[in-house]
């Protein structure tokens, strides 16, 4: 019974389906765990954190 409701499910139009696409990506949630567990954090801190990110993905990643 419960599969049926999972497979009818249509997720596109929901609050849910629209937070995961704000946050999917390769760094998003990184970004956002250092700025919840750090507050205040400059870019060039953050790029120290994220080792691999080039500056115009974090700055686009941050926009």
């Amino acid at each position: 019974m419960i599969k049926n409701y999972i497979e009818n499910a249509n997720f596109e139009d929901t609050g849910f389906a629209y937070t995961l696409s704000l946050i999917s990506g390769k760094h998003k949630m990184v970004i956002l765990y250092c700025l919840m567990e750090f507050e205040t954090v400059r870019f060039n801190e953050l790029k120290r954190y994220l080792k691999t990110i080039s500056d115009k993905t974090l700055s686009m990643n941050l926009k």
